[in-house]
């Protein structure tokens, strides 16, 4: 027989078993357990409904965050909308997300094919910010449309920290509505979401 997991939530924190397995930017309103993901939804934000979806694997691990999301933007299954956790429901249709680790499907069509790992996606303003594990060139952040086309792709990373001369980008993140992206050198970088361009670099470490 199958043990049945026991999750509480604690403010910003998520336990299972006793253990913190997510600490979250806001208070977490909710949670849905599915087989082998859990999504962990934030309470919206006081200038409206906006908040943050993370999912995480079993063990805690962030496997993807999508990023302002609205209630509009995650599609009505009903166990998402209700306060209690869930369990054996079928995963919420949210309008982007990643499948098998490569794949971004938006609303219900694949429209990127990553060559290494999605590490982290943000969904901003109908454009989609994708960050994978392509650390070698220094230019591991893309931006496509909600159609699946690529938009630009980010500039070399600031800092050189390994042989091939460039540093590399390892989080996305939204700041009074604009795109950042932090570097592994320690900078973030204000990114125009139109041409990809960074135009604000800030030395955090």
């Amino acid at each position: 027989m199958t043990k049945k997991l026991y999750y509480e939530i604690k403010g910003e924190e998520l336990f299972r078993d006793g253990l913190r397995i997510c600490f979250a930017y806001r208070l977490i309103e909710k949670i849905v357990v599915l087989s082998d993901e859990i999504y962990v939804f934030e309470v919206p934000g006081e200038k409206g409904p906006s908040r943050k979806v993370y999912c995480l694997n079993l063990e805690g691990k962030e496997k993807w965050i999508l990023m302002d999301a609205s209630l509009e933007a995650i599609a009505g299954n009903a166990a998402v909308m209700t306060p209690e956790i869930v369990y054996g429901e079928q995963p919420p249709e949210l309008t982007v997300r990643v499948v098998n680790d490569l794949n971004v499907f938006c609303k219900g069509r694949c429209i990127f094919t990553a060559v290494k790992l999605v590490e982290w996606l943000m969904y901003l303003d109908q454009r989609i910010y994708i960050l994978t594990t392509e650390y070698g060139t220094g230019r591991n952040v893309y931006c496509v449309s909600e159609e699946g086309n690529l938009l630009w792709q980010i500039p070399p990373a600031v800092g050189p920290v390994d042989p091939s001369g460039h540093s590399f980008y390892t989080s996305l993140f939204c700041l009074r509505g604009e795109p950042w992206a932090g570097t592994f050198s320690g900078f973030d970088s204000r990114l125009d979401p139109k041409t990809g361009k960074i135009v604000e670099e800030i030395f955090t470490k």
